[in-house]
């Protein structure tokens, strides 16, 4: 005999080496996945906040796309960037102004850039001329 018996044989061996090799890459997935999901959130935290304050730049009585943009950016910069690919539209008319903002959160996934996009609209501010009584 080669020193193996029949006993020492069975169906079972090796099992937990194969279970492991398959459930761990799994729960690693998962565990990215729950993160890139966390990113995402914080990617869309960034915009809302960033949008906030371009419309408030834009409805302000001198307020231009321009100084919208600008805020927006600053904003996003100092929120600690977090919105990759920034895009800023703004547009005022004489009621509303309104301001969307788009961007892709970054990937820990590569390949998966999940889009963000938010808009924001506000009642343009009026100056009031001074009455004389």
């Amino acid at each position: 005999m080669n020193g193996l018996d029949a006993d020492s044989l069975s169906a079972d061996d090796g099992s937990a080496t194969v279970e492991f090799v398959i459930a761990v890459p799994a729960l690693m997935l998962m565990l990215l996945i729950v993160v890139q999901a966390g990113i995402w959130g914080i990617a869309t935290y960034t915009a809302h906040a960033a949008a906030g304050e371009a419309v408030t730049e834009l409805r302000a009585s001198d307020g231009t796309a321009a100084t919208a943009a600008e805020a927006a950016a600053e904003a996003v910069a100092d929120l600690g960037g977090g919105l990759d690919n920034l895009g800023v539209t703004a547009e005022r008319d004489g009621q509303n102004a309104t301001v969307t903002l788009t961007g892709t959160a970054p990937a820990l996934i590569p390949g998966l850039g999940l889009p963000v996009e938010v808009t924001q609209d506000a009642p343009v501010e009026e100056r009031l001329e001074d009455e004389a009584p």
